[in-house]
């Protein structure tokens, strides 16, 4: 049985202290996984434009938002405007702030300033819930955000600390103190327990204090704690969000259940039971509540995301610094992300080439096979034009037949609320690019359009055909467009780099307006490439007789046998990227089997119904045809036909 070590009565250090844990507000935006990434990827959108209701953009970003429909706890709809008319980023300012998402338009000349850190979980570089570790591990209290008129009279009380780190803390000792049915925590006993003792008590004494209370210990004196937290709505709704957030994020699982509870009448405190929300540290092995037992392996992954997260450190107060500067360096500090951790920088040597290539003409195609790396080059020239230091933003969509003007440049679309239907103006990627790319001529901005010949180029470029010639990029050559009647232009810094599968013939071929626009860069399958990868990571996969297969020659040879058939050409060759080694799975035989028997062979079994002729073909080098089709390998047989194929 825990033994309670309080003796007198709990007093805070200083009558503000309460509202340290007050100010991690964020209301509707993070108690959903899917109102908050869906507003950022709004957010990102806009990024770098004017804002505020006043501005056109300003309004069309309000709009995107409406038509999202996202609704709050009680399912009405999220109006992101407040009854005193104050636009969404202002009246939610700070909540977005300290998310590390965004820098506020007041201190960044009245524009939408998207962090890096925002701007890389908008684009997908990692998982909402990888984003909620990083949150986790930055944000302190006090905040200078929220707090910044009393942070140095907070300083002097020695009150700083992580507040969402602090409760993993005390959640991993109450599983090492009373095992998995005592790792959770009440809503109240955040407030009442754990946030008045922050101040002078270890996790480990802490979690002791809570057991001590869930037993019911005699020596243990509730009212000794500071009430005052309970009393006050805001104070207690608040408190509550921290443990809401670490539950979206997979830290946490919430679940309703009987426990030994609070009631607080004129300032006294009663113990009572209740249904009350506790949430317990998610030890689950698969992350899932009821579905797995409890592992200590992840406890011992969690304790040292905690560990990690303190060897941060804090963010550094200088108190020489004007309030602005001040702010935006927190700023900094809570939304900084550092893209090379998750993009792999190119080896390449084509790479400055195509860049070249790129400045000079403005807009470039990627043409080949499938499979032979077309969006990764793409993605290469972004990283490293941002390494650079030359690229101020890079977006990515893809061109499918439903794929629009009014998707791509502007244009009336339908928006549903509730029951009504309505129809309102939205401003295209392609034209919000443009914009964005005129207020700042010092950086390049990149349109990366995959499968563009899957969309019918005339219809979604429109009367933008002519404009994309770099000659015609300056505002003396800016037209009226169709719907706004405003008048319009592609400034020099903006690039477009295309990728266009020559394989699927049902895609829509090019017009020649278009094409002479474009420069076209050819890319072909590279056996050579396969090798490289294979012998950087010494990957040798023997035949049961001790052989080594010679992958790097059996996709050459196989090539050389889909160029050569009339039916077929050098456009259905197969793409090296397909044997190229994946992350975190072993490169041997049962991973080249899965690459044949659902990758190659798949795709082969195409091509034989478009030439009957290599049908023959195959079967001369080992391949099985059964009432038409290829019958899938089993490692005998995919051993023989890649024997026969690197001769």
């Amino acid at each position: 049985m825990a033994t309670s070590i309080i003796s007198a009565p709990i007093t805070v250090p200083f009558n503000e202290y309460k509202w340290l844990w007050a100010t991690w507000t964020v209301r509707e935006i993070f108690k959903s996984v899917d109102i908050f990434p869906k507003s950022v990827k709004i957010m990102y959108k806009y990024n770098d434009l004017p804002y505020g209701l006043s501005t056109t953009t300003g309004r069309n970003f309000h709009d995107d938002l409406l038509a999202l429909n996202l609704t709050d706890d009680n399912g009405s709809r999220i109006s992101f405007v407040d009854t005193n008319d104050r636009s969404f980023l202002r009246g939610y300012q700070p909540y977005w702030t300290n998310s590390g998402i965004l820098s506020p338009p007041s201190l960044n000349n009245n524009k939408i300033v998207v962090t890096p850190l925002g701007k890389a979980l908008a684009t997908g570089k990692f998982s909402f819930s990888e984003y909620i570790k990083i949150i986790a591990s930055r944000f302190q209290l006090p905040s200078l955000i929220t707090q910044y008129n009393d942070y140095q009279a907070w300083l002097t009380h020695g009150v700083v600390f992580k507040p969402f780190i602090f409760t993993l803390n005390v959640l991993v000792e109450l599983y090492k103190q009373g095992g998995f049915a005592n790792s959770y925590i009440s809503e109240q006993e955040m407030a009442l327990i754990l946030v008045p003792l922050v101040p002078s008590m270890t996790p480990n004494q802490i979690a002791n204090e809570i057991i001590s209370w869930r037993e019911g210990h005699p020596s243990f004196n509730l009212s000794y704690l500071y009430t005052g937290f309970a009393t006050v709505s805001n104070t207690y709704r608040n408190i509550k969000e921290f443990l809401q957030l670490l539950s979206i994020g997979g830290l946490l699982v919430n679940t309703n259940m009987l426990v030994k509870s609070f009631s607080i009448t004129s300032g006294v405190v009663t113990s009572t039971t209740s249904n009350s929300n506790c949430y317990f540290l998610n030890t689950f092995t698969n992350g899932k509540w009821g579905q797995s037992s409890s592992s200590t392996f992840v406890l011992t992954e969690i304790e040292d995301f905690c560990k990690d997260a303190e060897n941060l450190g804090y963010f550094a107060y200088n108190s020489t610094l004007q309030e602005r500067d001040h702010k935006l360096k927190f700023i900094e500090y809570m939304g900084a992300f550092n893209s090379n951790t998750f993009i792999p920088t190119t080896s390449n040597p084509d790479i400055n080439n195509y860049i070249d290539l790129l400045k000079m003409n403005k807009q470039i195609i990627f043409a080949g096979a499938p499979g032979i790396g077309k969006t990764k080059i793409a993605l290469d020239i972004a990283n490293t034009l941002q390494t650079n230091g030359e690229l101020a933003a890079a977006e990515t969509i893809l061109f499918h037949q439903a794929s629009t003007y009014e998707d791509f440049i502007e244009g009336i679309r339908p928006s549903i609320d509730s029951a009504n239907l309505s129809y309102s103006y939205k401003t295209g990627k392609f034209k919000l690019i443009c914009e964005k790319a005129r207020e700042n001529k010092s950086q390049y901005y990149l349109l990366i359009i995959d499968e563009i010949n899957r969309g019918n180029i005339s219809s979604i470029f429109g009367e933008l055909i002519f404009l994309l010639e770099p000659a015609y990029r300056r505002p003396e050559y800016q037209i009226e467009l169709q719907y706004t009647g405003d008048y319009f232009y592609v400034p020099e810094n903006v690039l477009i780099i295309g990728t266009m599968n020559t394989i699927d013939k049902s895609a829509v071929e090019l017009d020649l307006a278009l094409r002479r626009r474009f420069k076209f860069i050819y890319l072909h399958p590279d056996s050579k490439v396969i090798k490289d990868e294979l012998e950087k990571l010494s990957v040798t996969i023997n035949d049961p007789a001790g052989v080594p297969v010679d992958i790097p020659k059996t996709h050459e040879n196989l090539n050389n046998i889909i160029a050569d058939d009339p039916g077929l050409g050098e456009d259905f060759c197969i793409g090296h990227s397909f044997f190229l080694p994946k992350p975190n799975i072993n490169y041997d035989e049962g991973f080249l089997l899965d690459i044949w028997n659902f990758s190659i062979i798949p795709l082969l079994n195409e091509y034989i119904l478009l030439s009957p002729r290599f049908k023959t073909t195959l079967t001369d080098y080992g391949f099985n045809i059964y009432r038409g089709r290829i019958s899938d390998f089993d490692l005998s047989s995919m051993f023989n036909t890649m024997a026969q194929l690197s001769r």
